[in-house]
């Protein structure tokens, strides 16, 4: 299965909020919206005021930049899914489905044996933290993240996160054509309740069929619940 991401002409009519990747930071959820206003707890507005990107609704000089991705830390999770999602690659094992990313070129391990997530006593903070996953039907592949460093930012803005994130993924297969995924930030520390952002990713057409297919980047889905059946 192949699919295209943040490739407006492509989206055609599936394009819904967040779907355009350079997009998404501005326009959701600080489109000036009051019910897109994030729930967030007093460390949270003390800590994302400390955080100066040189992109976004809160950009600076780049003189006082201090993303993180800008001194060549890893971009990390959720934040390479919430700003710039480009091209992905799923692959699914008998254990794990991986997920390959063109932004950054790098992938995540997601575990689908059945394990739990390691003990604090042996765990440590990793730039995209420990996922586990489970199918919930025939359609619908639920992934759980926790463990992510707290260096990283949630997203290109600087929203912040704490050693408590919990990130819930749903990637709904909708029809052939489209894969809807759904994130959910979980982190009362920071946040007095969920949000979430959703998105659907169009599979791409062939070549003879959509020009823009071919200098597009795409995804490949494989495996017999992520490939599309025809």
């Amino acid at each position: 299965m192949t699919v295209i991401g943040n490739d407006e002409e492509a989206m055609g009519g599936t394009k819904e909020r967040g779907a355009a990747g350079r997009k998404a930071a501005k326009e959701y959820p600080s489109d000036g919206k009051p019910q897109h206003e994030l729930p967030f707890t007093p460390l949270r507005e003390k800590t994302w005021g400390s955080h100066k990107p040189g992109f976004g609704t809160t950009e600076v000089p780049i003189t006082l930049n201090n993303d993180p991705f800008d001194i060549c830390d890893p971009i990390g999770f959720p934040r390479i899914e919430l700003f710039n999602l480009r091209a992905i690659q799923i692959l699914q094992t008998e254990k794990q489905v991986l997920i390959f990313y063109q932004n950054d070129r790098t992938f995540r391990s997601i575990w689908t044996d059945g394990r739990g997530f390691p003990s604090e006593d042996i765990s440590e903070p990793r730039w995209y933290g420990y996922s586990i996953g489970k199918w919930e039907d025939d359609t619908t592949f639920v992934v759980e993240t926790t463990g992510v460093d707290e260096r990283t930012w949630i997203d290109n803005v600087g929203r912040p996160h704490s050693s408590d994130l919990r990130v819930e993924e749903r990637f709904h297969r909708v029809n052939h054509d489209i894969l809807e995924l759904t994130l959910t930030i979980i982190d009362p520390k920071m946040y007095t309740k969920p949000w979430n952002a959703p998105w659907k990713i169009r599979h791409s057409m062939p070549a003879e069929k959509h020009p823009r297919a071919a200098r597009s980047s795409v995804i490949f889905c494989n495996g017999p619940r992520f490939s599309p059946s025809s």
